[in-house]
Order: C-alpha cells, then sequence, then structure tokens
C-alpha cells in the first residue's frame, strides 16, 4: 500500500525541527540576532521618513554593496525585502536582516518539501515519504540554503527572499495544473514578482512561469476566455511590479531605466555586469573548481578556478557537483522525456519547466562579473526539484528503498559540514567581514586549536579579537575591548596594529577607572 502523505503533525514537527536547528546554530556561533547592520532594517526606517536613501551612512567596510549618488547611498537590489521589514516597524518592531534571512531560509526549505510532496502525490505515489523529507533537509541544510541562512550578511537577505518568492510561485504553479484558478494564478504572479522585484536578474521566472501556465491551459483545450482572465491574473501583479521598480529607479537615479552599476564605487572594473567572454571561466569556477585540503585554517580553501582573470572575484567558490553532488540525480530526470516514457504530460511539463528555468538562470549567472556560492540560490533550487525528479523516477515496484537510506544519510552530513564550514569559517577571504562570523571565529578558536592547531589559525583568531576589539572601542566597552587586544597581542606578538591598539585600550581603560 503506498504510503500517506505527511501528517499534520510531521509537517509541524518537520517545520519546527528546523527552525529550531538554525535557531540554535546561529546562537551557538553567537549571532547577534538584534544586530541592525543590514541594509533592508536601515531602508526599512528611511521609508518611515519618506526617503529612498539611507537615513544611516554606512561604514567604509559596508560601502563596497552601497550606492553613492549625489551624496546619498541607496540599496543595490530591489525594494520588496525593505516592505517586510516595513510592516513591523510600522508596529514598533524592528525585523533585524538576521532574523528575516533565517525565516527566508526556513520558508524557502518548507516550500520546497512542498514541492517534493506534490510530486509524489500527483506521479510517484508509491515512493517512500522519507525520500521527500530526505530532499527537504538535504535542501535546508546540505545547500547554499545554509550558507545564506548561516551567514546572513550584506545581501544575503535578497537571496534567501527571492528564492521563497519563486519556490512559492511554482508551488502555487503545480497547484494550478492540478485545478487552474484565478487565486494560484494569482499567487504564482505574486510569488515571482517578489522574486524579481528582490532580484531583477530573476525576471526569467516570471517569463517561464507565464509559458508554463499558458502550456496548461493550452493542453486542457477548453474556453480561451476564462483562460485569457486567468493568464492576466497572473500577469497583474507582474506589471505592478515592473512599475514600482520603474519608479523606483526614477526616485533614485531619475531615470526608470538607471540601474546601480553607473554609480557604483569602482565602477570602471564592475560595467557592464554580464559579458559572454567570463563564461568559460565561469563554468570553471561553477562546474569544475575543487576545494583545496589544509592541516591548517581554514581546513578546506574555497578560491575557485586560478588565476583568476575575467572575474572579479570566486567567493566560496567550488564545485556545486561536489558541493551539492545529490544534484547529480537530476541526470535521472531525463528518462522522464524519453520517447517511450509513459509518464504524463503534467509531469514532464513541471519537471521541464523547473529544469529549463534554473538552467537559464544559470546562464545567466556564468556572465556575471563574479561567481560565488551564495549566488547558486538563484537556480540551485529548480534543478534541485529536478534532482528529487530524477530520484523518484528510479523508483520501481518492489524496490528496497532501505539499503539508500545509510548512503543519503551520509551524503546529508557531508553536505552540511561543506556548507556549515563556508557559513563560519570563510569570514576573511573578501570584504566586509562579518561581525558574528569574526565571533564565532574568536570563540571557537581555543577549542578548535586542542584539536586543529596550526599558525594560520592562531593568526585568523588574532585578526578576529583586534576586529572585536576595535567594534568595542567605538562602543566605549574599554574593558571588553582591552581583553580582546591582549589576547590578540599574545597569538600576534609581531603586529604593530594590535600592540597599539592595546595600549589605546590601556589608556582609556584607567582614565574610565580614574576618579
Amino acid at each position: 500500500m503506498p504510503e500517506a502523505g505527511l501528517t499534520s503533525k510531521e509537517w509541524i514537527t518537520a517545520g519546527l525541527a528546523l527552525l529550531v536547528i538554525f535557531a540554535c546554530l546561529a546562537t551557538w556561533f553567537q549571532f547577534d540576532f538584534s544586530d541592525v547592520m543590514g541594509y533592508y532594517s536601515m531602508f526599512a526606517g528611511a521609508l518611515l521618513n519618506g526617503r529612498l536613501s539611507l537615513d544611516i551612512t554606512p561604514d567604509q567596510a559596508q560601502l563596497m554593496d552601497m550606492i553613492p549618488y549625489q551624496g546619498r547611498y541607496y540599496l543595490q537590489w530591489g525594494p520588496t525585502p525593505g516592505l517586510f521589514h516595513l510592516v513591523p516597524r510600522v508596529f514598533g518592531v524592528n525585523l533585524s536582516d538576521r532574523v528575516a534571512c533565517l525565516l527566508a531560509g526556513w520558508l524557502s526549505s518548507l516550500l520546497f518539501l512542498q514541492i517534493t510532496l506534490t510530486l509524489r502525490r500527483r506521479h510517484f505515489p508509491a515512493l517512500p515519504k522519507w525520500v521527500c523529507i530526505a530532499s527537504f533537509w538535504m535542501f535546508a541544510l546540505g545547500s547554499p540554503t545554509a550558507l545564506v541562512v548561516l551567514r546572513p550578511t550584506i545581501y544575503n537577505e535578497s537571496i534567501a527572499i527571492a528564492a521563497a518568492g519563486f519556490l512559492g510561485a511554482f508551488a502555487a504553479f503545480l497547484c494550478y495544473q492540478e485545478r487552474p484558478t484565478a487565486g494560484t494564478a494569482l499567487l504564482c504572479g505574486l510569488g515571482v514578482t517578489v522574486a524579481f522585484t528582490t532580484r531583477i536578474t530573476l525576471a526569467i521566472y516570471a517569463v517561464m512561469l507565464f509559458a508554463g501556465l499558458a502550456a496548461v491551459e493550452w493542453l486542457r483545450r477548453e474556453s480561451w476566455q476564462p483562460a485569457v482572465r486567468r493568464l492576466a491574473v497572473y500577469a497583474l501583479p507582474i506589471v505592478l511590479g515592473i512599475v514600482v521598480q520603474l519608479v523606483y529607479n526614477q526616485g533614485r537615479f531619475g531615470s526608470p531605466w538607471s540601474y546601480f552599476p553607473e554609480y557604483s564605487p569602482g565602477s570602471a572594473t564592475l560595467l557592464p555586469a554580464f559579458r559572454l567572454e567570463r563564461v568559460p571561466e565561469n563554468i570553471r569556477h561553477y562546474l569544475l573548481s575543487v576545494p583545496e585540503l589544509s592541516n591548517d585554517f581554514p581546513w578546506v580553501a574555497h578560491r575557485g578556478w586560478q588565476p583568476i582573470e575575467k572575474v572579479i572575484r570566486a567567493e566560496a567558490m567550488s564545485s556545486m557537483l561536489l558541493g551539492t553532488p545529490v544534484l547529480l540525480l537530476g541526470l535521472w530526470a531525463l528518462r522522464l522525456f524519453r520517447p517511450k516514457a509513459e509518464y504524463p504530460v503534467d509531469l514532464k511539463l513541471a519537471v521541464g519547466l523547473a529544469g529549463v528555468s534554473g538552467l537559464l538562470v544559470f546562464a545567466v549567472m556564468l556572465t556575471f562579473h563574479s561567481a560565488s556560492r551564495r549566488y547558486m540560490q538563484d537556480f540551485l533550487p529548480m534543478l534541485l526539484v529536478v534532482a528529487f525528479a530524477g530520484a523518484a523516477s528510479l523508483w520501481k515496484p518492489g524496490a528496497n528503498w532501505r539499503v539508500c537510506r545509510a548512503p543519503a544519510l551520509v551524503l546529508l552530513l557531508y553536505m552540511t559540514a561543506f556548507h556549515a564550514h563556508l557559513a563560519f569559517m570563510h569570514s576573511f577571504v573578501s570584504l566586509p567581514s562579518d561581525l558574528n562570523v569574526v565571533r564565532a571565529v574568536a570563540d571557537f578558536s581555543p577549542w578548535v586549536r586542542r584539536v586543529l592547531p596550526g599558525p594560520n589559525l592562531d593568526r585568523e583568531e588574532a585578526v578576529a579579537r583586534n576586529d572585536l576589539g576595535t567594534l568595542y572601542l567605538r562602543q566605549r566597552r574599554f574593558h571588553q575591548a582591552l581583553a580582546e587586544f591582549q589576547r590578540a597581542e599574545v597569538l600576534m606578538p609581531d603586529s604593530e596594529v594590535i600592540r597599539k591598539n592595546a595600549r589605546l585600550a590601556e589608556r582609556l581603560t584607567g582614565r574610565t577607572n580614574s576618579p
């Protein structure tokens, strides 16, 4: 007998378990949930004051992801996440970007679980439901979702919220396949609008989903008037999103068609953002580069394919096939499209739509001026849907899936360790360094040193403690600053910068203790 879908209790258990894991990891690694270092919190405050420019000028470290224009600072990407921050601000609650990133990653994971369960219910009813649950955990902890959630720095929130948007749109599309209604069309349109008004490069999903809805209507071959109305309902929020984005551009730079690159610091090296000549190098970064193993910090180095010539940087970059090897299951999804394959057209349409749309976004990222594992979240979720379909297509009546559980668990642990290592130990490869990652390195280095000592670890801990001490000085927490500088001085006694900071902290500490 086929297993039933997840019960309400199992749904709640899975959701709460993931939320607790995310929160515990974030707390364990000293994430400051109240820290409003992110731009969308600042943007929400600016909106309340009737401005599009940020009220608080970011420091120089954060300036790299800001757009200075006529003496003001603006966000790079679309405004939608700021609107989510605005709602609680109206009621006096400040939603930090860190919490928003965690919630967006949590929601994305649940939407992915819903997608797998829908595909199982409609097309693979005899598939063991633990395959869906295992896919859920692999998506949440064994893919860039973990990196984006557990290292919520700079624009990771835009990545997380955009992913939740297009996953929600795809989940609504699966419902539309089953029963086309104006409501599901609207949800589909709203989800994809959230995605591309957060990251404009994801507008491809809007086009592909429109084609998918139109294909559903054509396959049904019913009255064209209701079909046109439903497609119009889908397009309505998209048109509104386009208008909002154009007005937003006009308000920032005086032109609806003007985006940030021409005003970005170092624009001579950034422009154009997309060039075909970068494709070969980015293919090496995304598909071929191998992480380097070391016996010293950071133990696994993700440097991309060296030398880097056409791309500005390859941040935390190594092959997505090595980092998320479950993607290889997507090759088995090709069997769904064999001429003699007896699979329903609806399944082929859903898997084909996920695969083609994900690959198109991937193709765009291959022309981008920098490669990064976090950017994979723009296209990897759709490819993971294809991977799930590939795994499901392997099922045969009477097959013993129990033999797959142990390998699946080992693979999940590997993928989780791979991305968690990036989230917590990739702190100083590129600016700006995330304060919470710095704290993680400082707090856990003494413990790690007992198992994996090394001079690189000493140096990185010294840098981390110097950064923390500098922060405490700005906050006038002189005693804490002195403690950090003294520890850093022991680890790196030859550093003139650390020595000067320590002497300054000593003078300030003595001044505050004097009567």
